[in-house]
């Protein structure tokens, strides 16, 4: 798997799974890649 699927996987399994609902959030996580959030 590259690391967009991996992300997209992520977002679903965790955030979204978890009530995070809000869009901004949402799309920060799909957009941003992992190093630039740690």
């Amino acid at each position: 798997m590259d690391y967009e699927t991996l992300r997209k996987k992520m977002v679903k399994e965790q955030l979204i799974a978890r009530g995070i609902k809000d869009q901004r959030v949402l799309d920060a996580f799909y957009k941003v890649q992992r190093h630039r959030f740690i």
